[in-house]
Parts: structure tokens; C-alpha cells; sequence
């Protein structure tokens, strides 16, 4: 099975520590090699068009000047007309070569655009995780939207670059002709632009990479500032929210200055120095032709081609100035694609847990190949003869093979400031956790959903540790709910239908509660939600995010304070829901709530980085102050 991070069949980097897959380093001379490979044919395209462009244009005044001499100056009307033809011929071509070749020029830049969006798309995306450490999410879509643009560019600045040096050539052989001092000083004049010009790249490069992460910050931040907008006007945050985004558009603000100057250095001397070169051909063309040495057409073929060398001269010279800022921007690409992996996961593992195999398959958890295997996690759309939706055959389901076989463990796990936690999820079990710490909470939670591996230690699912499984597949048979859990644009019940969509969603929606919505709103399950459930009450949306949950019907289900913002009456009644649709399935809730603790079979207290309590709520109400602080008071 080929990486499914990488698009293409490009292979992404990392490197978790321990992790098995093959890993690619990139650089940001990889990253600008990958932007051209993808492109190559379109390059070609534009740059032989461009070219074709340059020396029709090039040829022009050289035409003019033969016309000059052969035609005008000798009266011959013949002669006029064909090389009026001529004149003709070379605006018809340069014409359509111009628009043919930026044409290829705009498709090899979209196409390379697009490319490395797949690419940083596939990293972030990838299941094992780890692109979006230390990454704002808005810092991750500047990062993908401007800087993939910045680096396919590169295309459109090669393409021109090459055209340039075509014109420049055909300037220099038609001068050849005439005088070779004039060729002489083209040739030198054109050197020293670009070496100028290169040199003077090297601080745009590093205001460049400035300039993007500077800008990326401050896009990351406006994007986080817009996401949590109803939280800070719930505290009054907001001025100091936004004092934090002025600051940070300013230091934008004054990198991109900074850029803009050194790239308006850097282009208006070569718009300098081109201009100094035209001049300079020019003085010594009309000396020569004062002198006699060369003809009246040719003095007009070397001014023409003299005023014609701006432009290519012009293309030559940007060439410099676009590399650097694709460089740090393909620098910036890099370092994403070079992040380390969250979670370990085989080379080779399929998302449903196995090797890859050859053959057919069979749709209820089983492949055909090199033997008959079964997977977690894989659902058949069915309900079961209670209606509740048919969890994935295989471990823990009610209608495979194995169902006393889903459990799950922590065996000596070291996360974050839990330190050697043994926890055992017996199979079809209720349990409830109680976190003294709600960062030790999150680390657990972390380390369940796949987000991170353990420090030390290992997670255990049916005897088997979850590294060796891909995943995709681990978490499809260890469903972890958030508390925060975002809804999605849709209805209602398009949200809830997601995470089984065969199912009969009758059982799930009664269970977390969600019945009642249909005469609470208006078009009841069929109601449009605006993004992010933002048009629900906060505990109408826990309901749904909760029935999406438990619609998935996991081997083994992780809640996360299902019931914080619903009232004592709907907790009791979605407490027994849970009960009762998980009968045979293994649960765990990390609550506080009594009335969910109260339907657990069995409750264990988290505090210090280890289990401290365990037993019924009733029991660890009577017997330990601490459970009683936590949860009572």
C-alpha cells in the first residue's frame, strides 16, 4: 500500500520515534524540485513559445534595418513589399507565441500551486498526525494558499527567465553581424546583471521567510480570533483578543514593508543598470555610424535591438529576485512536511488494520487473499434485532466472532504528568473516570484517540498494542467523543447519519436525548444547522455530537463530559440511554457528573497521575473524601 500521506506517490516526512514508516527529508530545494518535475511539460511549453516570442520580437528591428539598406535606401518597391511581408509574418508569430506561452506559463503555475496543496493537504491530513504541532490552523491555510502559489510561480519566473536569455542571444548574434564591440558590450553588461542582481537576492530571501511567517501568525490568529468570537464575548475578551491581532498585523505590517523595499532595491537597479546598458549601446552604435563603420540600417537595427533588451534583460533579472521568495517559501513548506509523526503506524497496514492483501472483499469485516482475516471497525450499515445500529464485526460486536474480546488497556502508560497508569476496560463494561487534573484527563484522552503515543508504556486493544495498527483502524474500534466536538453544515440528522449511515438512528437519538429536538425546532431533525451548530443551544449541540457518537456503535466508545451542558432531568435520562444502548459494548466516560457515574459499573479516581480510587459511585461516595470533593461538591 502506497503512504497515504503522499500524493501522487510522493512520500512525506517524519519520523516518530520507534515508527516504522519510510520517511523522505525535504528541503526547500526538494520542494522546488517537486514544484518543476510535475510541471515539466507545461515548463517546456511556455518556455519554447516565450522564446519563440522573444526572437520574432528581437528580429524585428533587424528586419526594419535590412529594409533600410535593401529597400528604401535603393528604391526598390519590390524588395519593400517582401519585406514588409517579412515584418508581417514576425507580428503574427510573436503574437500567438505570446499568448500560447503564458497560456503553458499559467497552467504550470496553477498545476504546481496545486500539487504542493495535495501534498501539504496529504500531510496534515495524514492519520498519524504531528503537521499541525506548534501550527495555527489559519498559519496551515496561508501556508497552503500563499505559499504553494509563491513556489509555483517559480514556473512562470523560469519560463520568462529562458525567453529572456533566447532574446538576448538572438540580440547578440544579429549585433555580431554589424559590430563585435557592440556584441562585446551586450555580453558583459548582461553578465554583470546577473551576478548583480543574484547577489543582491540573498537579503530578499531571508526578508522573504520573514515576511511569510510574520504573515502566517497573524492569519493564524484572526482565524482562531473568529473561531472562538462567542467565547471571548462570554468573558469580555474581545479587546484583549484583538490587541493581540493588532500587534500581530504590525509586525505583518513591517516585515512585508521591510520585503517590499529590498525587492523594490533589487528590481529598481536592474531597471538601472539595463537602462545604462541601452544607453551605453546606443553611444557607441552612433559613434560607429559617424565613423562610417556601419550603416544607417544598421545603426537603427542596433538601437531598436538596444531598446528591445530591456525587456528580456527585465526577465533575466526578476528570475533572482522570484527565487528567493519561492526558496523561503518552499522552506516554510518543508518544515511542515518534515514534521515528526504524532503516532507510530506499520509501512504497510491497511485502514482497517492489516497487511496489504490481494484479492476481494467481502464487505463484513473479511479479506480474501493470502488467508481469511478479520478486521475492527468495518461496519455492514445493519441494525441489529433491537434497531440500535450494528457495530464492526470482529472484536466486541454483538454479531461477530469475539465479542468477549473487547477490552481495552493502558498498561503503564507515561503521559504528560500521568506517570505508569494500568487501567483495564473489560469487555462490555461502563466505566467512568474521574480526573482530579483535567490536563490529565486530556493526556489519557490524547493517547485513546490516537492524537499521541505514550511516552512509555502501551495502549492494548483486545491484547494486541495499537501501534501495530494503522491508525485509521484503531481509532474506528476506539471512538473517542470530545467534549468540544464541532458540528458540521447540514441538518440535523445529516450530522448524526454521518457516523452510520445505513443505521437505524432511532435507538441513538432517543438515547443522547436528541427526540426532543424534533419539536423544539422548527423543521425538527430535518433543521438546516449554520456552521458549526452556532444557530443550537450548547447543550442541543452536546445531544447531537453525542448521538453521532454513539451512532458509530465502536467496539469501545470514549465520552468526554457528554452531559456538561444539559439540565439534571435530560442528564438522568441520557445516563440510562447510555446504559442501555451499550449493553455488551465497552464504555468509558470521563465525567464528574453523579447521575452518569451513578449508571457506571464500575468508577476509578485519576489524581496525582494515577488511580487512587475504585468501585461503584455509591461506594466511593461512602468511603473517599476526595471522590466526594470532585464529584459532590
Amino acid at each position: 500500500m502506497t503512504d497515504p500521506v503522499a500524493p501522487a506517490g510522493a512520500t512525506p516526512a517524519g519520523g516518530a520515534s520507534g515508527g516504522t514508516a519510510t520517511t523522505t527529508t525535504h528541503t526547500a530545494a526538494s520542494v522546488l524540485r517537486l514544484a518543476r518535475q510535475g510541471q515539466l511539460r507545461q515548463v517546456g511549453a511556455s518556455s519554447f513559445f516565450l522564446s519563440c516570442h522573444q526572437v520574432a520580437e528581437a528580429l524585428v528591428p533587424v528586419t526594419i534595418g535590412l529594409t533600410v539598406d535593401r529597400a528604401i535606401s535603393t528604391g526598390d518597391g519590390a524588395s519593400m513589399l517582401r519585406w514588409l511581408a517579412v515584418l508581417l509574418g514576425l507580428f503574427v508569430a510573436l503574437t500567438c507565441a505570446m499568448r500560447w506561452g503564458f497560456r503553458a506559463n499559467l497552467r504550470a503555475v496553477q498545476g504546481a500551486g496545486h500539487d504542493l496543496r495535495m501534498l501539504v493537504a496529504g500531510r496534515v491530513l495524514d492519520p498519524r498526525g504531528g503537521a499541525e504541532a506548534d501550527q495555527l490552523p489559519g498559519q496551515l491555510v496561508a501556508l497552503a494558499t500563499g505559499d504553494t502559489l509563491k513556489v509555483g510561480m517559480l514556473n512562470y519566473a523560469l519560463a520568462m527567465a529562458v525567453s529572456g536569455v533566447a532574446g538576448v542571444g538572438v540580440a547578440v548574434v544579429s549585433l555580431a553581424r554589424f559590430s563585435l564591440p557592440l556584441t562585446g558590450l551586450v555580453v558583459a553588461g548582461t553578465v554583470l546583471l546577473m551576478v548583480i542582481t543574484h547577489l543582491l537576492g540573498r537579503p530578499l530571501e531571508r526578508r522573504s521567510g520573514t515576511e511569510r511567517a510574520t504573515m502566517a501568525a497573524a492569519t493564524g490568529m484572526a482565524a482562531d480570533l473568529i473561531a472562538g468570537l462567542r467565547v471571548l464575548q462570554g468573558f469580555g475578551g474581545e479587546r484583549a483578543a484583538v490587541g493581540r491581532y493588532r500587534a500581530a498585523s504590525r509586525r505583518a505590517l513591517g516585515a512585508t514593508l521591510r520585503a517590499a523595499a529590498v525587492e523594490s532595491m533589487v528590481r529598481a537597479l536592474a531597471v538601472v543598470l539595463a537602462g545604462g546598458l541601452l544607453a551605453a549601446v546606443t553611444l557607441v552604435a552612433g559613434r560607429l555610424a559617424a565613423d562610417g563603420s556601419i550603416s544607417i540600417g544598421a545603426l537603427i537595427t542596433a538601437l531598436g535591438l538596444a531598446q528591445f533588451l530591456i525587456d528580456p534583460l527585465n526577465r533575466i533579472t526578476s528570475f533572482g529576485a522570484q527565487r528567493a521568495q519561492a526558496v523561503a517559501s518552499a522552506g516554510r513548506i518543508a518544515t511542515v512536511l518534515n514534521a515528526p509523526w504524532a503516532v507510530d503506524g506499520p509501512e504497510h497496514a491497511t485502514p482497517d488494520g492489516h497487511g496489504h492483501g490481494h484479492g476481494k472483499s467481502h464487505g463484513h469485516g473479511e479479506s480474501e487473499g493470502h488467508g481469511k482475516s478479520e478486521g475492527h471497525g468495518e461496519s455492514d450499515g445493519a441494525g441489529d434485532q433491537q434497531g440500535r445500529p450494528r457495530p464492526a464485526k470482529g472484536a466486541g460486536s454483538p454479531d461477530g466472532p469475539g465479542r468477549s474480546e473487547a477490552r481495552l488497556r493502558l498498561a503503564g502508560i507515561t503521559v504528560g504528568s500521568v506517570r505508569e497508569l494500568d487501567l483495564e476496560v473489560r469487555a462490555g463494561e461502563f466505566l467512568g473516570l474521574v480526573a482530579a487534573d483535567p490536563g490529565e484527563a486530556a493526556a489519557v484522552l490524547s493517547v485513546l484517540a490516537r492524537d499521541t503515543d505514550p511516552v512509555a508504556g502501551s495502549v492494548l486493544l483486545d491484547g494486541t498494542p495499537v501501534t501495530g495498527l494503522h491508525p485509521d483502524a484503531s481509532r474506528r474500534s476506539v471512538v473517542v467523543a470530545p467534549h468540544d466536538a464541532v458540528l458540521f453544515d447540514g441538518t440535523v440528522l445529516d450530522n448524526i447519519r454521518s457516523a452510520a449511515p445505513a443505521a437505524d438512528l432511532d435507538p441513538v437519538v432517543t438515547a443522547a436525548g436528541v427526540d426532543d429536538l424534533r419539536e423544539a425546532l422548527a423543521d425538527g431533525l430535518q433543521t438546516r444547522l449554520r456552521s458549526g451548530g452556532a444557530s443550537l443551544s450548547g447543550g442541543q449541540r452536546q445531544r447531537v455530537a453525542l448521538a453521532r457518537a454513539l451512532a458509530t456503535a465502536a467496539p469501545v466508545l470514549v465520552l468526554h463530559e457528554p452531559t456538561t451542558a444539559v439540565d439534571s432531568l435530560t442528564e438522568r435520562r441520557i445516563a440510562g440511554g447510555l446504559r442501555d444502548l451499550r449493553t455488551g459494548l465497552s464504555t468509558v466516560c470521563v465525567t464528574a457528573s453523579p447521575a452518569v457515574l451513578a449508571s457506571c459499573d464500575r468508577v476509578v479516581l485519576l489524581d496525582g497521575g494515577a488511580i487512587t480510587a475504585e468501585g461503584t459511585h455509591e461506594e466511593l461516595v461512602r468511603s473517599d473524601g476526595r471522590y466526594r470533593e470532585l464529584v459532590l461538591a
